[in-house]
């Protein structure tokens, strides 16, 4: 596709840590405006001078583009340009790693995955490169019944194993019954308020780049909701497991469910770190987890 470019005003955003996070360009600035966003617009601009960095830049860049985002420095890194191409609003996702656009091709695989079986997801179109979804709409807001009713019932059973075979590359002593058997079904991988649209009850899952199709059953709405506790609502590890517990005995889901959740998850957060992605939060949401494991019993 071949457009005019011109130069254009950019306002940048930055990281804690002063890597680079958005850039806004002209078009995006009069989007923020439209919106309503003055607050943020100024919020980070005065961020952005805190840290000694340069707010202001100009760009010779497509005048359809609103901003580039770029991803935290990780083994999956990417940048989202949000555009408007002819009315039409889209995001395009651009690998800066080989492991990012493994992910990203895996993202690709779970949507044709979730389609099939009637639950939304982002909506392909070819606009900006390989990876270009058109602007999802809706409101990121907490609802745990609708996600479950709407999009985990139709989870189809992808494979039927022991609890010892789903964790045969893990040491621990956790008092799960290793020879049960358990039900695995896809997962959208990182199911979380902030990974959902809903609009008018209808609910459209959006960054699927950690899709599997083979994990516990009820992971997705279980990560949905501590997710959600953790990070938003800073809710300690009693009250997370109360209300986890409200909505396991409220939709008849089998209890140890949620136990294997929670070694599950252990080891995923774990994992990352051994990767070298350690940060404050991550450590805090790693002694949540240790709790809530000791709790749960």
């Amino acid at each position: 596709m071949k457009t005019n470019k011109s130069f254009t005003a950019v306002i940048c955003f930055y990281y804690s840590n002063k890597d680079l996070k958005e850039e806004i360009y002209f078009r995006g600035i009069l989007r923020m405006l439209r919106d309503k966003k003055m607050f943020f617009l100024i919020k980070n601009i005065l961020i952005s001078i805190v840290r000694f960095k340069r707010v202001v830049r100009f760009k010779r860049y497509n005048p359809e583009i609103y901003s580039i985002l770029y991803g935290v420095s990780s083994r999956t890194q990417k940048k989202i340009i949000n555009g408007n191409h002819k009315g039409l609003e889209y995001f395009a996702k651009s690998p800066l790693c080989t492991s990012a656009k493994k992910a990203l091709l895996n993202e690709s695989k779970a949507i044709k995955e979730f389609n099939l079986i009637g639950v939304k997801t982002m909506k392909k179109i070819n606009i900006q490169g390989d990876f270009c979804y058109e602007n999802v709409k809706g409101e990121n807001y907490y609802n745990p019944n609708l996600i479950y009713k709407k999009c985990l019932m139709s989870y189809p059973i992808t494979k039927k194993i022991k609890v010892s075979e789903y964790f045969k590359k893990v040491t621990n002593n956790l008092d799960l019954n290793l020879e049960n058997i358990i039900d695995l079904t896809i997962s959208h991988g990182d199911l979380t308020v902030w990974n959902t649209k809903i609009d008018n009850d209808e609910v459209v899952y959006i960054d699927l780049e950690r899709y599997q199709k083979f994990r516990i059953k009820f992971f997705d709405i279980f990560y949905y909701i501590t997710s959600y506790l953790f990070f938003t609502l800073k809710s300690n590890p009693i009250e997370i497991l109360k209300r986890t517990e409200f909505f396991i005995k409220e939709n008849n889901i089998e209890k140890h469910y949620y136990d294997i959740f929670l070694v599950d998850l252990l080891n995923e957060k774990q994992q990352e770190v051994k990767d070298g992605f350690i940060y404050i939060e991550r450590v805090n949401f790693i002694n949540t987890i240790e709790n809530l494991i000791i709790l749960s019993k």
